[in-house]
């Protein structure tokens, strides 16, 4: 396995030498990382104050 996700939509690449597209590989990667962060986070602030209200 290369360490791709099982659910990921993006395609492997192949490797390459050029920094220009190695950077913009990084922040792409980056950025989706960002967006289930916020996601995440989001998810467990709800279960919180669920939990706060019904307990």
């Amino acid at each position: 396995m290369s360490g791709s996700l099982p659910w990921s939509n993006s395609a492997p690449m192949a490797p390459t030498n050029d920094p220009n597209e190695l950077l913009r590989r990084i922040e792409q990667n980056t950025s989706g990382m960002l967006t289930w962060m916020k996601i995440l986070v989001g998810a467990v602030v709800v279960l919180v104050i669920i939990n706060l209200f019904f307990i």
